[in-house]
């Protein structure tokens, strides 16, 4: 028999004992082994993954060198096409997470954003309130509207995260379970560990936020309804008290919004597919 092994099997025990002609084929770093009784073959590939090569006559050797060379081509390509297929799934569910997380990042930014025109509009209708209070109250309510759009935005961003970090982690450990090697399935497992614990931490941070968040936005609306009631000065001083409180927790909201945007950043770079042009 004629099979078309690749150099590492030169210390397979099957071989110690037999005698056989080889013909290196450059380039490959594969060697045509005959076994000196058998005549040669042409290439075909089994279950196993292996090429062997079908009996033809012995003055074809050479010419079949060509074909089992070819054969080697298309194994390769055979071999990384179903390898890529595999990994496709799950690199696909860590490319969905990591948009959502960069979206995520993104619009927990523009809520930092909107957060401060909000509080400088409070600021100016409560603190220093012209003769006119209609346009100061139109830009408060304007600002107060936006920041609860976004608000609701981030939510439905942040679930759609979650859900698909959820996927992404359940074939991570579905793929882990298919790795007969030891020593790679436990670096896979610990790495999965880490990842998941990065993400969790974050996904944390930012429900914790979120939640502060909620009734500080409940605050401005309740102001924005006395005021639409009583838009006088009296009125003003009634709701000066809950403005400065509010105006103060909307400060420690954007630090604490700001550093979550990003924490989610620096973890989806992290967890990224990386192609070979990139060094994210």
């Amino acid at each position: 028999m004629i099979i078309l092994y690749p150099p590492w099997e030169r210390s397979n025990p099957l071989f110690a004992s037999q005698a056989f002609d080889e013909v290196g084929v450059a380039g490959y770093g594969f060697k045509l082994t005959t076994l000196s009784d058998p005549a040669p073959l042409k290439w075909k590939v089994t279950e196993n993954g292996q090429i062997e090569l079908i009996p033809r006559p012995k003055t074809h050797l050479r010419n079949d060198m060509k074909t089992a060379v070819s054969g080697v081509i298309f194994g390769t390509v055979l071999t990384a096409a179903i390898l890529v297929s595999g990994c496709a799934s799950t690199g696909s569910k860590a490319s969905s997470t990591t948009r959502d997380m960069d979206q995520a990042a993104n619009e927990v930014n523009a809520i930092v954003a909107q957060t401060d025109r909000t509080l400088t509009s409070l600021s100016n209708l409560v603190l220093h309130p012209a003769p006119n209070l209609v346009p100061q109250h139109r830009e408060f309510t304007k600002d107060t509207q936006r920041l609860a759009s976004l608000s609701a935005r981030l939510d439905a961003t942040a679930a759609q995260m979650e859900g698909r970090a959820e996927q992404y982690f359940k074939e991570w450990d579905e793929g882990t379970a298919k790795i007969s090697n030891e020593q790679l399935r436990a670096t896979s497992e610990e790495r999965r560990a880490d990842v998941s614990s990065a993400f969790d931490a974050v996904a944390s941070s930012l429900q914790k936020s979120r939640a502060a968040f909620d009734p500080f936005l409940a605050d401005l609306k309740d102001i924005r309804q006395v005021l639409n009631l009583d838009l006088t000065q009296g009125g003003i001083r009634s709701v000066q008290g809950v403005a400065m409180k509010a105006m103060a927790h909307g400060e420690e909201l954007r630090e604490e919004l700001s550093a979550v945007a990003q924490n989610i950043t620096r973890l989806s770079a992290k967890m990224a597919p990386q192609g070979p042009s990139e060094s994210r």
